[in-house]
């Protein structure tokens, strides 16, 4: 695998870096890939996972939230008062 050296990284965000990291329990390199990846990642496999994401919050989303006639009249008629 190549790798890349940066230059000039502030030492705020080094150590934004090394706080993720332990808090993650991994290593500052580790922290780097998973940052990397998740932002540059294959844009196929991302779009699955939205995907499904999306499905999932479909499925938990409360399906009797719709108002009956009478429901949406009453509630019509109480705001104008």
């Amino acid at each position: 695998m190549p790798n890349i050296t940066i230059r000039d990284l502030p030492e705020e965000v080094l150590n934004a870096i090394k706080q993720k990291a332990t808090a993650n329990r991994r290593s500052i390199n580790s922290e780097i890939l998973c940052g990397l990846e998740s932002i540059f990642g294959n844009p196929q496999q991302n779009k699955r996972k939205f995907l499904a994401k999306v499905r999932q919050l479909r499925g938990e989303v409360n399906r009797e939230i719709y108002l009956t006639e009478e429901e949406l009249v009453r509630a019509k008629n109480e705001g104008r008062v």
